[in-house]
């Protein structure tokens, strides 16, 4: 499926969105005692997705992932050097289990990113993992109470616009496919085939009447350049002489 296009409005209350969510859950994370507060906005930005139920679902992976992740690593990177190594053991063990009880490709990059995140920084930022699962739980829920009284995402009139507009485009498409064919694509292959079957030569292949009486540019157009292009390449191959 296609990405969904965000109008004007939409994009400007998702900037909005975005700047007061930041700066709450900024507060938010420092009132609860956090030492590296970034870490709620950054959550609330990912969580802020196109529906409410996109941004729930995201938001629930982000905060199992994170704590899976940060007790990873505070369960086995502790008897583990730091290095490459160490982290691919804490990284693959930590997506393993969850792999097998069904986990979605959301929370499973989630995983992989809090114990790549908590794994470099713990030992440096002192605190930074246990500030990790706070701050993303204070994010996501922020998040979600903007999406829910903030202007909340309403898809409803697109896709009934979408599915209104639906008749309309099929119904082009079927004129458009039945121009195609009325200006002779079937004879045209049909005449390219006889011609092969029976030996006969491709260079004189004419087109259908019909060419000549149609007037829709819209749909003769693209007909007649296809079989146009059909005819030329086939009657400048090599071996078009010999077909």
């Amino acid at each position: 499926m296609g990405q969904i296009k965000l109008t004007m409005p939409e994009k400007i209350s998702l900037i909005l969105k975005m700047v007061i969510g930041s700066a709450v859950s900024w507060e938010s994370a420092i009132l609860f005692g956090s030492k590296y507060p970034y870490l709620g906005p950054i959550s609330l930005i990912l969580c802020l997705q196109t529906t409410i139920m996109k941004t729930i679902q995201f938001g629930i992976a982000r905060i199992v992932g994170t704590i899976i992740g940060a007790a990873s690593v505070f369960i086995l990177a502790s008897s583990l050097h730091a290095n490459a190594w160490s982290l691919a053991i804490v990284m693959l063990v930590s997506l393993v289990i969850p792999l097998l009880l069904g986990a979605d490709g959301i929370m499973l990059h989630q995983i992989a990113l809090s114990v790549l995140l908590v794994f470099a920084f713990e030992h440096k930022l002192e605190g930074y993992g246990l500030d990790r699962i706070r701050d993303s739980i204070i994010g996501v829920a922020v998040a979600l109470l903007l999406q829910q009284f903030f202007h909340p995402p309403n898809l409803t009139k697109k896709a009934m616009k979408e599915v209104e507009e639906l008749p309309e485009i099929l119904a082009d498409k079927l004129k458009s496919l039945a121009v195609w064919l009325d200006a002779g694509a079937l004879f045209l292959l049909e005449s390219s085939l006889r011609n092969w079957n029976d030996g006969k030569t491709i260079a004189n292949i004419a087109f259908h009447k019909n060419y000549e009486n149609l007037s829709n540019e819209k749909f003769y157009f693209p007909a007649m350049w296809h079989a146009q292009h059909l005819l030329s390449v086939l009657k400048q191959h090599p071996l078009a002489a010999a077909l």
